[in-house]
């Protein structure tokens, strides 16, 4: 039977002027820290059969320390490309759903749904959201979703030699449909909207998520319920509005 495996990703630490990815893992959203948030949000999707955290060796003890006790943390050296293959080699998996750890948000919805949209097309390297606002970044700008991808687009693009590929595989999988077989599934409506910012990328995205938190409480943070508050914040929707337009237009 195929097994897929959900990847909480600490990611590098390679936008100084950015939040740290490691001291974000390590930060608290209410009583708990933001890996064992987003390890909680992650497990409450139905498709999967393992998840672990995925993290570089500087970060791991660090990432250890403040995830949950009974989740794998991965650390292996070397690229991205090193590491995520390191950890479906360790699960022998057939696929992996890649969470970023600056989307506390996550909705197992959206996990789900990629998942089935892979099982209904077998010859898939790549599932992930689109839409009309952010086209192929509506995972990174919303921070809702995530990546669905095939244990076989890795191993090929392990021996890559192109330098991008291994820095980044995600985003090369993703940006080279000639190269790969993609799916793309559109993001509901109401999240279809420049005015709409979950991923933590700055601080001031940290500060909308502990207001976001702190208005809802822990078990009322669906995208739906989420999407509804920021219908009634006009002023911090403003703020997303110009955030993302910052990041587009760096």
């Amino acid at each position: 039977m195929a097994s897929t495996v959900g990847l909480v990703d600490i990611g590098d630490d390679s936008h100084a002027n950015h939040v740290s990815s490691c001291s974000l893992a390590c930060r608290r959203l209410g009583s708990r820290s933001l890996v064992e948030w987003v390890v909680r949000r992650v497990s409450e999707a139905e498709q999967l059969d393992n998840i672990a955290v995925v993290a570089c060796p500087d970060a791991a003890a660090a990432v250890r320390e403040f995830a949950p006790p009974d989740v794998a943390v991965l650390a292996e050296a070397g690229d991205q490309l090193t590491r995520t293959q390191a950890a479906i080699d360790h699960f022998q998996a057939d696929a992996i759903i890649r969470v970023r750890i600056d989307n506390p948000f996550i909705d197992p919805v959206f996990i789900d749904r990629l998942a089935a949209a892979a099982r209904r097309n077998p010859d898939c390297d790549f599932a992930g959201f689109s839409g009309k606002q952010f086209g192929s970044d509506a995972t990174i700008a919303l921070g809702f979703t995530a990546e669905w991808y095939s244990s076989r687009a890795f191993t090929r693009l392990s021996q890559e030699t192109d330098e991008d590929a291994r820095i980044d595989p995600f985003c090369y999988i993703h940006s080279n449909p000639e190269e790969f077989q993609l799916r793309w599934l559109p993001i509901p409506d109401a999240l279809d909207r420049p005015d709409l910012r979950l991923r933590i990328d700055v601080e001031e995205d940290w500060d909308h998520a502990q207001v976001i938190y702190e208005a809802l409480g822990p078990d009322e943070l669906d995208w739906q319920g989420v999407a509804g508050l920021l219908d009634r914040q006009p002023a911090i929707r403003e703020r997303m509005a110009t955030l993302n337009q910052s990041r587009q237009s760096a």
